[in-house]
């Protein structure tokens, strides 16, 4: 007894046709027949009932096809999870990130889990480096990707972080014309929190007094920390990050940024990279509640 013979033999249950279920499986119907009168001499006993032009199952080929039919499927079943497994998704990223690198290098960590054969070759900066060298770029709208895709990734509102030390620690929000005097630590001038600030201050009439140039965020918080100055938080990307500073609204203003997933949607563009991207939209979606 073979799973071929079974195959037909559910095929033909089926189709009550021996000719369809040879086309069905791209043989001449002799095969099929020859095949389900093997099963029935090794048996012992008739399976159809057999007329001109149709076959159908008679009582013992009901019985039989009852069993068959569910083994055979679970059959299915096990092959198409073990195809499943076996077509696990592998490959190389390369992701250019600018702005919401704690919710990208999460992203990062989480996909590597589900899908362990995938690499990433990570940049934090352009320099020297060929845009088309990268899949994904993770920034925000004013430079220029050219044949890069845009999609909005988060728009999230910037605060004013002071330390646990500072005099507006207990406060709940804070005025811009209260900044004129404060320090201020912030990320190089070619950033979007630097953009940011500089517009704030502009809008305000004042000129910050930028005492500490960083390009690292954890040192950033850091400083604020240490109550070495105040700086400017985005509220997503530094969910959690913290670290002793307190995030202060800004009672006159509504400052926001917005990141984008840009990248390069070609024929050529592996299946791994689609499937990344489409982790990075849903999960930002689900991190913010506004999707289970």
């Amino acid at each position: 007894m073979e799973l071929l013979q079974l195959r037909y033999f559910c095929s033909a249950a089926v189709t009550q046709n021996f000719s369809k279920t040879a086309e069905q499986f791209l043989v001449p119907q002799s095969a099929v027949s020859q095949s389900i009168k093997r099963l029935e001499t090794e048996l012992g006993i008739p399976l159809f009932v057999r007329r001109a032009n149709k076959v159908e199952l008679n009582e013992y080929g009901i019985t039989l096809f009852q069993h068959v039919s569910r083994g055979i499927g679970e059959i299915e079943t096990g092959i198409k999870k073990l195809s499943e497994k076996n077509d696990e998704l592998t490959g190389t990223i390369s992701l250019l990130i600018r702005t919401n690198r704690r919710y990208v290098t999460d992203c990062i960590a989480q996909f590597k889990k589900r899908y362990p054969k995938t690499e990433f070759i990570l940049h934090h900066e352009c320099t020297n480096y060929d845009l088309k060298n990268f899949d994904i770029i993770i920034d925000e709208q004013p430079p220029a990707y050219g044949e890069f895709e845009r999609r909005l990734l988060v728009t999230e509102p910037i605060k004013v972080g002071v330390s646990q030390e500072h005099r507006f620690a207990s406060r709940e929000s804070v005025s811009l014309n209260e900044l004129e005097h404060e320090h201020f630590i912030s990320m190089p001038r070619d950033s979007s929190l630097y953009r940011n600030l500089d517009y704030l201050c502009s809008s305000a009439g004042i000129r910050p007094n930028i005492t500490i140039f960083c390009d690292n965020p954890y040192y950033i918080r850091k400083y604020t920390s240490m109550n070495l100055g105040i700086t400017l938080i985005p509220e997503f990307s530094w969910k959690g990050l913290e670290e002793d500073v307190i995030a202060l609204p800004l009672q006159d203003v509504d400052v926001r940024r917005s990141t984008f997933l840009f990248s390069r949607n070609t024929p050529s563009q592996s299946r791994i990279v689609g499937v990344f991207q489409e982790f990075l939209l849903e999960g930002i979606q689900k991190e913010r509640g506004l999707i289970s």
